[in-house]
């Protein structure tokens, strides 16, 4: 696509090719994907009593489609400076253009500066990015190298700290360079040597945001290089080069490119930009300043917004809308949503293949998903509102409600064989507890007027509080700023219903063609909490031995179980006539292997049992009896559960590599994650390890031995999750390397179980915690995640469960986390492999 970038002194645009791939992965709307759109543009100076015109050339202003009006400016030292107004974080970027032919120059720079005292969380200037809940990065590219901080509080009074912090960039210590060179030039070496792993790469903050930036600023200095064209690893002669630099050449190219005439900031701001331009330009050009110790203030998740998140997936291109609807919906409502689709499609909705639900996880919402063609996604979203709201305001026709009546009646008709997946799909229905919902359903259907499809119109077509999720296929990637280059499904819950007695869903009604009985049973083990993901394997296997044994010498055609993290789902069809053994089958399977299982109630279970009519009325008194009765009786707790709920041992993993670095990391599983205050507690914990810039990890290992990376990981599914850490690492002379780091390792997780955690350390913790909360509510993915509950208002319950964790609670955490069985992985060359295998040995 066409770019145009801005010259300071010019009015004019100048077009750049720039193609939509560069903007893959990107939060942070990336400036000049959004200028080809640019609607105006007026060349204006300021008004005297705004702001002292001797600070600065001129100000030209614009408006950006997505976000909102800047301002672009160059300062009389000639650092060049755009402000853009965009809903969300606050975000600085500050780019030095550097020379393409002395990339191994500029890269050892950035880790010297970066890891340089006076850049270090910003302490130079009194402000601690961890503990404002601030997140750094850095990116050396082919032609520049850029600095990113981002903040993720509505607080403009912290935006000078920031601006200070950047300006360090020019006050780096000669003295700091000296005594850094050498060893940021071997981590660099090692980060230029970095094996392609499957293993997690522990890094704290994602450098998606600058690699787009730093490409904006090359268009800004008009440099025709691939600024992300730098290589994945080294030479032979290029690693020789970078052995070779000495301090007083970094010193020489520091002193030459660091100065404001090479330097381009970028302001993303929630803040209306003209009340930050004289802030912004006083903060540049002052030489002294006073650090805010101000609390920073939430960032308040807009629900009276739309919400919008645009994802690449290898589906289709697809759009989803969904709105709100308060409550828990009745058969009436599920049916008015039915008719709506029938009524959209003969209205002349634009989508040709439209499909609605009023169901999704335990809240209830409207959603409406449909494909649309390349380039056209903002277009047929504007057609849907302008649909739904014509038909908020116009009569229906009463003949056409009962042509839509019909239809739906027609799909009651079960007109085809019942398959595995209908009967899933009637597991998840919204039927509770009754097995006559088809008729319920009907009367309700019948019971519906013109009025009640526009009052429920009027309720709940709000477009102020629509959800919107646009799915791009990857080879076409949207020319829009708020997309992330991976999709995450969207998940939804399980309906949670009754007991297993009281939730069995008997079918007989069936049209003549139907001519097999099925049964299928899904059992939920979401109420178990810890282990039920082992619970649900040993119980699986259990039953699915019973159903073999059982199921010998009988007419079945196929039965199946298959466990998942949700739970147990059993299925097997049968002739009618043999639709008594099917139920015995299917009981006295799943009853044996629950025997004397005392948890066996907090099965959530849901089942559905399809009948052929006649065969029912012929065998009705039995069939009612066997349902009743079938899961009354228990025997003793059988040995073989016990066998296979074992607990694992200690697992060593050895992975030989050729690369001159290793990886080693321990790995955790855990359970009960959906308990909200574990659940903080353990993401506070991890960023107390090695998930924020004072970590125990980057302090005491990354810091102290020299180590290319360090960090820790914490990832949840449902109540299951993984808690990781580790460091990648050069293989030194020395052979007690690994011993010696694992043993640093261990003291750091021995301290954090038996040693109260400082309270500042705690503190930083939290609030880097909050700022990732407030970050999730404002980026692309985060929004996705959102949109599959619909609780964006939890964003502050969460912050309450935050505050209320103590140090008490981390130690208690660690303790509970760091003596459970974990597996030790180690990556290296076969000989460091061999060396160490003893000590692991002995470990596990």
């Amino acid at each position: 696509m066409k770019i145009y970038s801005l010259s300071a002194n010019k009015t004019d645009f100048q077009n750049k090719n720039f193609a939509a791939s560069d903007l893959q992965g990107t939060v942070l709307p990336a400036v000049f994907s959004e200028f080809q759109n640019i609607k105006t543009f007026n060349s204006e100076n300021l008004k005297a009593n705004y702001i002292n015109k001797k600070r600065f050339k001129n100000v030209q202003n614009f408006e950006i489609p997505y976000c909102g009006k800047g301002s672009f400016l160059e300062l009389n030292n000639g650092h060049k400076i755009a402000i853009i107004q965009k809903n969300g974080a606050f975000s600085i970027a500050t780019a030095v253009s550097t020379d393409p032919k002395e990339k191994l120059k500029a890269h050892l720079l950035e880790h010297l500066i970066y890891n340089s005292k006076n850049l270090v969380n910003g302490e130079q200037f009194g402000v601690k990015l961890d503990s404002a809940g601030a997140q750094r990065d850095a990116q050396t590219n082919q032609s520049n190298t850029v600095y990113s901080i981002q903040y993720p509080f509505d607080d403009s009074n912290k935006i000078k700290d920031f601006i200070y912090t950047q300006k360090a960039l020019l006050r780096i210590k000669e003295e700091d360079i000296k005594a850094l060179t050498e060893k940021e030039k071997q981590v660099l070496i090692n980060e230029y040597a970095i094996s392609e792993s499957k293993i997690d790469k522990f890094s704290s903050a994602s450098l998606s945001d600058i690699q787009a930036l730093s490409k904006v600023v090359s268009l800004m200095f008009e440099t025709n290089a691939d600024p992300l064209d730098l290589k994945p690893t080294l030479e032979k002669t290029e690693a020789q080069d970078l052995q070779n630099i000495t301090s007083e050449q970094i010193i020489e190219f520091y002193k030459k490119n660091y100065n404001p005439k090479n330097m381009f900031t970028v302001i993303f701001t929630p803040t209306n930009v003209k009340d930050l331009e004289k802030t912004v330009i006083d903060a540049f050009n002052s030489d002294s300043w006073q650090t805010n110790q101000s609390k920073p203030k939430l960032l308040q998740p807009k629900i009276n917004q739309p919400v919008r998140a645009d994802l690449i997936t290898d589906g289709e291109n697809k759009i989803s809308v969904s709105f709100l609807a308060d409550g828990n919906q009745n058969i009436k409502e599920n049916m008015i949503v039915k008719l709506l689709e029938y009524y959209l499609r003969d209205s002349g909705c634009i989508f040709d293949n439209l499909d609605m639900s009023a169901y999704n996880a335990d809240k209830r919402i409207i959603s409406f998903y449909a494909p649309f063609e390349k380039d056209k996604e903002e277009s047929d979203l504007q057609g849907l509102y302008s649909k739904l709201s014509q038909l908020k305001n116009t009569e229906i026709e009463s003949g056409k409600l009962e042509l839509y009546k019909s239809k739906i009646k027609n799909d009651f008709s079960f007109n085809t064989e019942f398959s595995s997946i209908l009967i899933q799909t009637l597991i998840n229905s919204d039927f509770k507890n009754n097995p006559q919902i088809f008729e319920q359903q009907l009367d309700a259907l019948e019971k519906i007027n013109e009025q009640d499809l526009q009052n429920y119109l009027k309720k709940y077509i709000d477009f102020q509080k629509a959800c919107v999720i646009v799915n791009h296929k990857s080879e076409e990637k949207p020319k829009i700023p708020s997309f992330k280059a991976s999709a995450e499904k969207i998940n939804t819950k399980d309906v949670k219903e009754y007991s297993f007695r009281n939730n069995l869903r008997l079918i007989t009604d069936t049209p003549e063609n139907i001519k097999r009985s099925v049964y299928r049973v899904n059992l939920s083990s979401e109420m178990l909490g810890a282990n039920n993901i082992a619970i649900c394997e040993a119980f699986g296997l259990v039953i699915k031995d019973n159903l073999k044994k059982n199921f010998e010498n009988e007419a079945v055609s196929d039965y199946s179980v298959k466990t998942s993290k949700k739970g147990l789902d059993i299925f097997a069809s049968s002739l009618p006539l043999d639709s008594e053994k099917l139920i015995k089958v299917i009981n006295s399977s799943i009853q044996e292997a629950f025997e004397g299982y005392k948890d066996f109630e907090k099965f959530q279970a849901k089942a559905v049992l399809v009948i052929p009519k006649t065969n029912f009325e012929q065998n009705k008194d039995k069939f009612l009896n066997l349902i009743q009765n079938g899961y009354n009786s228990f025997a003793p707790k059988s040995n073989r559960i016990t066998i296979l709920l074992r607990q694992p041992k200690d697992e060593t993993v050895f992975k030989k590599t050729d690369s001159e670095n290793s990886v080693f990391s321990i790995r955790y599983k855990l359970n009960g994650c959906d308990n909200l205050k574990q659940d903080i507690a353990t993401s506070l914990l991890n960023n107390i390890l090695g998930n924020m810039l004072t970590s125990k990890l980057e302090t005491e290992l990354r810091n102290n031995q020299n180590l290319y990376s360090t960090g820790s990981s914490y990832k949840t599914d449902g109540a299951s999750g993984v808690f990781s850490l580790g460091t990648q690492f050069k293989i030194n002379k020395d052979e007690n390397q690994v011993k010696k780091l694992f043993e640093s390792i261990n003291k750091i997780l021995s301290d954090l179980s038996e040693k109260p955690v400082e309270n500042d350390i705690l503190t930083n913790a939290k609030n880097v915690l909050k700022g990732d909360l407030a970050l999730l509510s404002e980026s692309s993915l985060g929004r996705a995640e959102i949109l599959s509950t619909l609780e964006l208002n939890q964003i502050k319950d969460y912050f309450k469960t935050i505050d209320e964790i103590t140090v008490d609670d981390i130690k208690n955490t660690a303790q509970n986390i760091f003596s459970l069985h974990k597996t030790y992985y180690l990556e290296s060359k076969p000989e460091i492999l061999e060396r160490n295998k003893e000590i692991f040995t002995n470990i596990s």
